[in-house]
């Protein structure tokens, strides 16, 4: 497939995705493709998406020499992850390292929302991401810290939220909570009705996910970065 084939979105768009992903509901309500939007929010989501950009995140021009074309459905969902998590309070340099580190897990955890039925909704079986905000135990080096891996995101289902303290999630500190694929059945039910993508970009992203099936969820390609 060449550069010109990849389906993306335009950058005019990308407003209107940060609102569609930050705004979506379990239940669907509210949900419109064409959202109404103020200058003044806008002005705030368009500096969320450039503080990511500054960390080379969705994408760069070095990593992707079209990214200039638009976000591949990929890369929408990186960004659509980095703004939970960026709205969860997380530093950009620890979304976009949580995110990037994470991504395999995030892909296969959100896969069922990328339905193509838009308007199906979410079961109690989908897989949140369940977060370890720890930043002072960190800092103290508290005892087998390492064996906990704060920087792997852990997916429970969303009917086990209440066990999230037990398990693979035990240990002590605060726990983030992200509804990933609640985002994403968003997210492809607005590309789809405003017809930015077609079901041909959806397909494509779950081969890549399906060809990755062997490689963990949680892969340490990254520590934090410095911003551009």
């Amino acid at each position: 497939m060449t550069d010109s084939d990849i389906q993306r979105v335009p950058s005019a768009q990308l407003e209107d995705l940060a609102f569609i992903v930050l705004s979506a509901r379990t239940d669907g309500e509210g949900f419109s493709p064409y959202p109404d939007i103020g200058d003044d929010m806008r002005t705030r989501l368009r500096s969320r998406i450039k503080q990511l950009s500054r960390y080379d995140w969705p994408s760069s021009l070095r990593d992707d020499p079209a990214f200039r074309r638009g976000l591949t459905l990929r890369q929408c969902l990186r960004l659509t992850v980095a703004l939970l998590l960026l709205d969860a309070h997380l530093p950009p340099s620890l979304a976009v390292m949580l995110a990037q580190n994470n991504e395999l897990g995030v892909l296969r955890a959100v896969s069922a929302a990328l339905s193509p039925k838009p308007e199906a909704r979410m079961t109690a079986d989908d897989a949140v991401a369940v977060i370890f905000a720890t930043e002072i135990q960190d800092t103290l080096e508290f005892l087998n810290r390492f064996e906990v891996q704060e920087e792997r995101i852990r997916f429970v289902r969303r009917a086990d939220v209440a066990q999230i303290w037990s398990g693979d999630c035990a240990g002590s500190g605060a726990r983030i909570i992200v509804d990933a694929v609640t985002a994403t059945a968003a997210l492809w039910r607005w590309l789809s009705e405003r017809r930015l993508m077609s079901d041909a970009a959806r397909v494509e992203l779950m081969v890549e996910i399906e060809v990755a099936s062997a490689r963990p969820e949680f892969e340490r390609v990254t520590d934090r970065k410095l911003r551009r």
